[in-house]
């Protein structure tokens, strides 16, 4: 890529689509570098696309990393970047739990100024049965494509380990390759399992831990609602994001990925049958195996 290293770059932890590294260069500055875990053409534009989000956000004026190179290595695509300031708001939250009111609202209000950005026409756009995974449920993926507006700029992976604080207030939005103009409720979806659905590793403290996930969720819709004048989320889209992390659980399960267990795999089905009775699209019958 042309940089000089100062001393040699520190693994980062995270990254669930890329290898990070933090490195300084001679005039003291400090940079991430991103390598993504991909290669080949689909990476490339997965890569073409993400830094076209970024740049859109950035000019909208959201805290957001600048590029300062970007390239590939033998096919696989590079971002050199601006380090920014802050630790994830989960960490934040745990170091400070008397801001959790104050981040999670901050947190939904973000999401909200996302959405408020004219849709740019350099990002791809996506149907709501497409952006995770290929929704093959016939009934959903018929109302998904029946109601969804794809019209809002959205980044698709929004959760609370994506986002930097630092002193109270929120300093960065990281991670942009998933970013697609489509239905915001899509986006307020995929947020909502993250917060609340998804698996905790086990631990003797979980109840305060789910206690703490619906506090986070409480003042996240807040947030949201406050800055943007309503919360539009509806079972339709709920459901769809469920379905999609299904998938994602039961490949972690079959690959020993991680915890999450069988167990886990039917409590999402289940809540996926709650959401598609809620929405008028319930499957008679138990949950699909």
């Amino acid at each position: 890529m042309g940089w000089t290293a100062a001393a040699p770059p520190q693994p980062l932890e995270g990254g669930w689509d890329n290898h990070l590294w933090r490195f300084s260069t001679a005039d003291g500055r400090s940079h991430v570098l991103r390598m993504y875990r991909g290669y080949g053409p689909v990476a490339t534009a997965k890569a073409a696309n993400e830094a076209a989000a970024m740049e859109c956000a950035r000019h909208a004026g959201l805290a957001v990393p600048a590029n300062e190179a970007v390239g590939d290595v033998d096919g696989v695509p590079v971002f050199i970047q601006q380090l920014m300031p802050g630790v994830p708001v989960v960490d934040a939250v745990k170091r400070r739990p008397w801001q959790l009111a104050s981040l999670a609202r901050q947190f939904g209000a973000m999401q909200a100024r996302i959405h408020s950005i004219p849709p740019p026409s350099t990002v791809r756009r996506l149907g709501v049965g497409e952006i995770r995974t290929t929704i093959d449920d016939g009934p959903l993926a018929e109302a998904l494509a029946r109601e969804a507006r794809i019209d809002t700029f959205c980044h698709l992976d929004y959760h609370p380990l994506n986002v930097l604080a630092c002193g109270g207030t929120l300093t960065a939005v990281l991670d942009w390759p998933g970013a697609a103009v489509t239905d915001r409720r899509a986006d307020l979806a995929f947020t909502e399992t993250a917060l609340l659905r998804i698996p905790l590793p086990p631990s003797p403290i979980n109840a305060l831990l789910n206690r703490v996930r619906r506090r986070l969720h409480h003042h996240w819709r807040e947030g949201y609602r406050a800055e943007a004048g309503e919360f539009p989320l509806s079972p339709l889209f709920q459901a769809a994001s469920v379905v999609s992390y299904i998938s994602d659980l039961e490949a972690a399960v079959r690959e020993g990925r991680g915890w999450a267990t069988e167990a886990d795999v039917i409590t999402m089905r289940s809540e996926q049958q709650r959401l598609m009775k809620a929405a008028g699209l319930m499957r008679m019958g138990p949950p699909p195996p």
